[in-house]
C-alpha cells in the first residue's frame, strides 16, 4: 500500500496567518522544515510546505 497522499503541484500543505510583525518569528520557526513564499507576505500570510 502506498503511503501518504498525492499532493497537486503548488498545494498548500498548512497556512500560517500572521501579522507582519510575526514573520521573522513563524519564519524562524520553521525554515528547516517548510518552503517559505515570500510573495505571499504582503497579503499578510505564509504559505508553507508549498509543493514545487
Amino acid at each position: 500500500a502506498k503511503t501518504g497522499r498525492k499532493v497537486e503541484r503548488g498545494t498548500p500543505l498548512a497556512v500560517i496567518y500572521a501579522d507582519r510583525d510575526d514573520f521573522s518569528d513563524v519564519a524562524a520557526a520553521v525554515q528547516s522544515a517548510f518552503t517559505i513564499a515570500p510573495e505571499q507576505t504582503k497579503e499578510k500570510k505564509l504559505i508553507l510546505g508549498t509543493v514545487y
